[in-house]
């Protein structure tokens, strides 16, 4: 049976849309922003060495203090090898000299915010209505660390990882490519894949699928 396609009357669209100028449209769209990473923060939580959370921070202490972990070094630098994710904490701390806890803390915070601006960004280009757009982030929020397809992997973790930064910088590549920029999309599709080449590689395959379906 064929689709059926309903079209949507301009006047509908433009209805859904906050009657505001940009400096003001901008403010209002970053204070919910702002106000859905505080409800995600809250309600999901914040454990920073929880799971696989442990081995990023024991990967960080070492590349911070290499003496540290010679018994088990294989096990640390095994997950670290692939990423730049520990060295790049690790450069921050020593350059800044802030604690490795404040960091994890605004790390994760830092996550929360872009995943939520890259699927706000993939949002804007999937729907027209800007109230379906804001209620594709609220599923989003409140689906934040719920298993996908009831597996043990989770959406988001709620702690700081190298996937915190490669699945919104894979989101803003997929946006890249449903904008043709494909400058925008190989700096992206790099900087996912030195962030964590697990997903990295998921991302090349999802993009070749689109390819071929396009």
């Amino acid at each position: 049976m064929p689709a059926v396609t309903l079209p949507v009357p301009q006047t509908a669209i433009e209805h859904s849309r906050p009657n505001l100028s940009p400096v003001a449209l901008t403010l209002y769209r970053t204070l919910i922003l702002g106000a859905l990473s505080t409800i995600v923060f809250f309600v999901h939580g914040y454990h920073p060495y929880s799971q696989d959370a442990g081995i990023y921070v024991a990967a960080i202490e070492k590349a911070l203090n290499p003496s540290l972990f010679h018994a088990d070094a294989a096990f640390v630098s095994n997950h670290a090898h692939f990423s730049i994710f520990s060295y790049t904490l690790a450069a921050i701390v020593r350059t800044f000299h802030i604690s490795l806890n404040d960091l994890l803390l605004a790390a994760y915070l830092s996550s929360v915010i872009l995943f939520l601006v890259a699927c706000r960004c993939l949002a804007v280009r999937l729907f027209t209505s800007e109230w379906d757009q804001w209620g594709a982030l609220l599923l989003l929020s409140a689906c934040y660390t719920l298993p996908v397809a009831g597996t043990s992997v989770l959406l988001m973790d709620p702690y700081v990882t190298a996937r915190s930064f490669a699945m919104p910088t894979s989101i803003l590549a997929v946006c890249a490519y449903l904008d043709r920029s494909w400058m925008r999309l190989a700096i992206l599709v790099a900087v996912t894949l030195s962030l964590h080449v697990l997903i990295g590689a998921y991302l090349v395959c999802f993009l070749l699928i689109l390819t071929v379906l396009d």
